[in-house]
């Protein structure tokens, strides 16, 4: 299917009917089904996400799957990856300084905006909304990529990496992403590159085409034809 026709509802919709269709042989991919949501829906009650918490999304991600909680015990490495991910060793100090580097560092990079804000202008509301929106993106492919290439435990890191993610978007009042297979060669070059601008890019974008999805979504269930400019009532879809 292509990506664009691609929706949020359509996605839920093949995974619970997977779910339903699940022999007893499948209880694995259930329970990797219920950890990936429970440590979804920890991270969006936590106000800020810390060491502490990465470790305990990562351990509800690997719910039932025999890992014990806490970083890798042995190096590991990616598939296909041009880099090497960081030794055990290390990961302690340097899961540390990722997280002090995001809430520090590269947020002072940010620029305030707020809709609320007054300007002169339209356009310099837009210019200031564009150079925070840029910013804030980078921010998050820059904590993404770093995240990935410190590879920090046994298994779960990209279940993981994507929660936290999407955790600080929807905090921040964006958009989630979906990283779909037709993008994934992009995604998987900018970390291997450390490619923070390509990945911020790609992260807006796909936030752009969820809301997309879920007005068009919303629409097909109030019956509001496509063609109805401002969002009026149609005829009900049969």
């Amino acid at each position: 299917m292509p990506y664009e026709e691609e929706t949020l509802i359509d996605k839920t919709r093949e995974l619970c009917q997977l779910v339903t269709n699940m022999s007893t042989a499948d209880m694995k991919a259930k329970s990797t089904k219920k950890g990936f949501l429970a440590a979804f829906d920890y991270a969006l009650v936590l106000d800020d996400i810390t060491v502490k918490d990465i470790i305990r999304i990562d351990s509800m991600v690997n719910y039932n799957e025999g890992i014990s909680e806490g970083y890798k015990k042995v190096d590991n490495c990616i598939f296909g990856a041009e880099f090497k991910p960081c030794s055990k060793e290390l990961v302690p100090i340097k899961m540390q300084e990722l997280v002090h580097k995001y809430n520090t560092e590269w947020a002072l990079d940010i620029p305030a905006f707020d809709f609320d804000m007054d300007f002169n202008t339209a356009e310099e509301k837009e210019n200031a909304k564009e150079a925070y929106l840029r910013a804030f993106y980078e921010r998050e492919a820059k904590f993404h990529i770093e995240f990935e290439r410190i590879h920090p435990f046994e298994d779960g890191n990209g279940r993981t990496g994507r929660i936290i993610t999407n955790a600080h978007l929807l905090h921040n009042h964006l958009a989630p992403v979906i990283i779909t297979s037709s993008m994934k060669s992009i995604y998987l070059k900018c970390i291997n590159d450390r490619d923070y601008q390509t990945l911020g890019n790609l992260f807006r974008m796909l936030a752009s085409v969820t809301i997309s999805q879920l007005i068009a979504y919303y629409r097909k269930v109030k019956g509001i034809s496509p063609d109805d400019i401002g969002g009026k009532r149609g005829k009900p879809n049969k």
